[in-house]
């Protein structure tokens, strides 16, 4: 008998036995269930176990006794007792499949809960994670969602909902969700908390640390410098300076028609905390006295869009509306003043002895806002021309009241020239772009950018009061504490051509043309104009090998440099500019040197860069993948004599993949950035003049991070249900700095010994377990390792007394190492 088949009603199953002439010998006669889908095995033994492939790639076991089915039992028994052993299964065909379709097509809810526990406190550890405390902490995650979908449900109506959260045993938690109904309207909101944490070492002699108001401890010995304050360590005392940010945001979308929709969002942010600010008081020719303090943090931020879109046949287009208004609840920083008032009162000073200089006072960011109309455009001309423009206008606004120029009584005499700034910035921007493909070979894309941002901030006078202990001048008088405000505007425009170009089958070169065209007011350069030529080749397709090779080439020139233009700009007096010309000797007030080292700043002054990018990716076969990627810049400034002269960046990238086998797989990277930085200076005489070369020092920054990478996947384990990963991650960096100084340098500004190298050592190691105990639970396991070790001179080299002028803080650099371990279930559900 080489073969039957019957018919099965409920599920159009058809039984079959293979034919003997393609058994092997002696081997038990195969039974295969077919379907439209397929054909699959099912070997009879001491049990045969049939698999069922439904239309939907659903299986179905039942189990028949091999001796029936054996080779020489009667078919007609072994195919009834086939159908009375798995009637029943065949019979729940219909229902399997809709439970296994729902799985694939109706989105699955999960719940997670679970708890860890640290080894060691971290404060650098919870920066924006909020595991920085020592012990055990709750584990909590859940993602809801819900609909009335259902297979072949007619009452389906489109809606559905979703909430989810993460971290919520944490302080870094969030928490969001949405409500929609498809092609209909969409809600959606969120909540997030993020710690930010930079210094638990920090300590202040100051009281009322976290506020805006800070005291000196009583009995607090006040000198006119660190050296004398003989109670300045037993002041000091830690305070941790971390803030919080915490987001709350709402959205929606509604379809008004088919082509029309329109959406609205807002969203607020809230900040809370400290953060470090230099603050300076005193003012003796060049020898203030500084402090870092605790300053507060609390202000809030609302964002608030809208917008109305179209989509129509060839054409998109929206207007919209984008708004911010910020605002500070802290209006000022107020703090005694440690120093005495030896070195700015008596001969040589206005000021008669022991006159009182109690207080300091400084503004905090001003309350301001931000609005913005913008108008997006995109037309498809056709399958190969597309012209897209942005464009958008806005004003940014600031008129906070403002602070006296002092709080100490005595030395205010005029007040401020109005009672806020009346700032107001005007900002217009154009982006343009247009992509055609001129023939069948080649794409060209052209885009026009343009940025105006307008200051029209009016300029007033302003009579300051230098380091808060000073006798204000008059009005007009000849002097450098008679200043103007200078509203700084600039205007971009930047032209871009491309064009891609198609060689052969998998070659193609891109080649590309960037002009660049900004001008500023009161700068140091008016004027400045940057070209940039790139070529790209690239070979791809479907070989082993993808390669890509660009270069670049640009270059910046401007206008002469008068980089004591703003100086200058910012005093009214005549009077004054005048004998700042007649002490430089020079008949044009532009030609003048004025106090400080002449270096030019770098994003300003005349640049030459070379850019170069090297990409290739091998690929051999699924198991293995490389990828090596190296980019490299080289800035030369030929124009200035000081300031940063050479600048150069290397980044090289290696990264590996190999899959052993469908349940095994390992990755592994390494990649290496070096920025080099060189800068010139000189030590100046004369204020007004500048020294001879010899008195020219030189410093050499080097920054490299090296960083290692691995990671392992092993998945099948124990019949198919436990899954383990691991991931080591290295971090190595190091900052070696050199000085070299003229021999004109003064032995007390020349550096006695070379700079210790910075050094910052990183080390991760995450272990990760899953076990399924069926299709809805699952139990995760995970353990780390934290490793940070930093070496920076500038911490312990520093104490509250080593500058003269300075209080330090004494910080030290963030050490950490700790273990942690986490338990968790996951529970599948809808």
């Amino acid at each position: 008998m080489h073969g039957f088949g019957i018919s099965t009603i409920e599920s159009g199953l058809t039984v079959r036995q293979m034919p003997s002439s393609r058994r092997r010998p002696g081997s038990s006669p195969i039974v295969v269930l077919n379907n439209t889908m397929g054909w699959i095995p099912a070997f009879a033994g001491m049990t045969n176990q049939f698999g069922v492939l439904s239309r939907n790639s659903v299986f179905l076991n039942c189990w028949v006794t091999g001796s029936l089915c054996a080779v020489g039992a009667s078919m007609n028994a072994c195919i009834a007792l086939l159908m009375l052993t798995c009637g029943s299964a065949v019979a729940n065909v219909a229902t399997s499949e809709a439970e296994r379709l729902a799985e694939l097509t109706r989105p699955q809810s999960n719940i997670e809960i679970g708890i860890g526990a640290i080894s060691d406190a971290s404060f650098a550890a919870g920066n924006y994670t909020g595991l920085e405390r020592k012990g055990a902490y709750a584990i909590g995650a859940f993602d809801w969602r819900g609909d009335q979908f259902s297979y072949g449900n007619a009452a389906d109506d489109k809606t559905r909902w979703r909430i989810f959260g993460a971290n919520l045993g944490l302080n870094a938690r969030s928490l969001a969700g949405e409500f929609d109904r498809q092609g209909a309207y969409r809600i959606t909101f969120g909540y997030d908390e993020i710690p930010h944490r930079d210094s638990d070492s920090y300590q202040s002699i100051f009281l009322g640390a976290g506020s805006s108001s800070l005291t000196l401890p009583a009995g607090f010995v006040r000198a006119s410098d660190t050296r004398a304050m003989s109670t300045l360590d037993a002041s000091l005392r830690q305070f941790a300076i971390e803030s919080n940010r915490k987001r709350s945001e709402i959205g929606v979308s509604y379809a008004i028609t088919r082509e029309w929709e329109l959406r609205a969002g807002w969203r607020n942010d809230d900040r809370e905390g400290t953060r470090i600010r230099g603050i300076e008081f005193g003012n003796s020719p060049g020898n203030p006295r500084a402090m870092l303090l605790p300053e507060p943090i609390d202000s809030s931020t609302q964002l608030v869009d809208a917008s109305l879109a179209y989509t129509g046949e060839g054409l998109r287009a929206s207007i919209a509306y984008h708004g911010s208004v910020f605002r500070n609840h802290v209006g000022a920083l107020v703090w005694q003043n440690p120093f005495t008032s030896a070195p700015w009162v008596g001969p040589g000073t206005p000021l008669p002895v022991n006159f009182p200089l109690p207080m300091g006072q400084a503004g905090e960011a001003p309350d301001n806002q931000f609005h913005q109309l913008s108008i997006t455009g995109n037309y498809q001309f056709s399958s190969s021309t597309r012209l897209t423009i942005v464009g958008s206008r806005g004003r940014m606004s600031q008129n906070e009241i403002l602070l006296p120029y002092t709080i100490n009584p005595g030395l205010a005499v005029i007040a401020p020239p109005q009672s806020g700034l009346d700032g107001v910035v005007d900002t217009t921007f154009l982006n343009a772009k247009l992509t055609l493909r001129p023939l069948r070979n080649l794409n060209v894309y052209a885009s026009l950018r343009y940025e105006d941002r307008d200051n029209k901030t009016p300029q007033s006078e302003v009579v300051y009061i230098g380091g808060d202990v000073q006798l204000q001048p008059p009005p007009n008088a000849p002097t450098d504490r008679v200043r103007t405000n200078l509203p700084r505007s600039r205007r971009q425009t930047q032209l871009t051509l491309d064009a891609d170009y198609r060689l052969a089958p998998g070659i193609a070169m891109k080649a590309g043309w960037e002009h660049d065209d900004v001008t500023r007011t009161f700068a140091e350069v008016e004027h400045a104009i940057e070209n940039t030529l790139r070529i790209e080749f690239r070979r791809g397709g479907t070989g082993e090998w993808t390669t890509s090779a660009g270069i670049a080439h640009l270059a910046r020139r401007s206008a002469p440099y008068l980089y004591n233009l703003p100086f200058l700009a910012s005093y009214t007096s005549s009077a004054f500019i005048a004998s700042l010309a007649a002490a430089g000797g020079c008949a044009v007030a532009i030609d003048c040197i004025r106090a400080g080292p002449m270096q030019r700043k770098f994003y300003m002054a005349d640049r030459d860069r070379d850019r170069l990018r090297l990409f290739a990716s091998y690929t051999p076969d699924t198991a293995l993948s490389l990828q090596a990627r190296l980019d490299a810049n080289l800035d030369r400034y030929p124009r200035t004599t000081y300031g940063v002269t050479h600048s150069r960046s290397l980044s090289a990238n290696l990264e590996a993949g190999y899959t052993f086998n469908a349940s095994t797989s390992a990755t592994a990277f390494v990649s290496h950035e070096h920025q080099r930085l060189q800068e010139r200076g000189r030590q100046i005489l004369n204020p007004l003049s500048a020294g001879n070369a010899d008195a020219d020092w030189w410093n050499q920054l080097i920054d490299k991070t090296s960083t290692f990478g691995a990671g392992l996947r092993q998945q099948g384990l124990i019949g198919g249900k436990l899954e383990l990963a691991i991931d080591a991650i290295a971090v190595r960096g190091r900052m070696p700095i050199t000085t070299t100084v003229g021999t004109g340098v003064t032995a007390a500004q020349n550096p006695a010994t070379a700079l210790p190298d910075v050094v910052a050592r990183s080390d991760n190691v995450n272990v990760s377990a899953r076990y399924a105990f069926d299709r809805h639970s699952t139990l995760r396991a995970r353990y780390f390792f934290q490793r940070l070790d930093n070496a920076d001179w500038a911490y312990p080299q520093v104490g509250a007394a080593t500058l003269v002028n300075v209080i330090g803080s004494r910080e030290i650099p963030a050490q950490t190492s700790r273990h942690g371990v986490g338990i968790s279930w996951v529970r599948i559900f809808r």
